[in-house]
């Protein structure tokens, strides 16, 4: 659980790196991610780009052999 723990912080910690390389590729602003503004705040759910990025790591974790 430790090393599955660690590896998880490491891709977040290069994700967090690349992401303006993927914000210029178009992730964040995908049709499925949808932004609420109203008076005072905004919330953003990223909820097609998290759906990839999971799908992305999930087949990079089944490729490498670690799930």
């Amino acid at each position: 659980m430790l090393r599955l723990f660690i590896i998880l912080s490491i891709i977040f910690i290069i994700a967090g790196m690349l992401w303006p390389f993927f914000s210029q590729a178009g992730m964040g602003r995908l049709p499925g991610d949808f932004i609420i503004r109203t008076k005072g705040f905004v919330v953003y759910l990223p909820v097609l780009t998290a759906v990839i990025s999971a799908a992305v790591v999930a087949a990079i974790l089944r490729l490498v052999g670690k799930v």
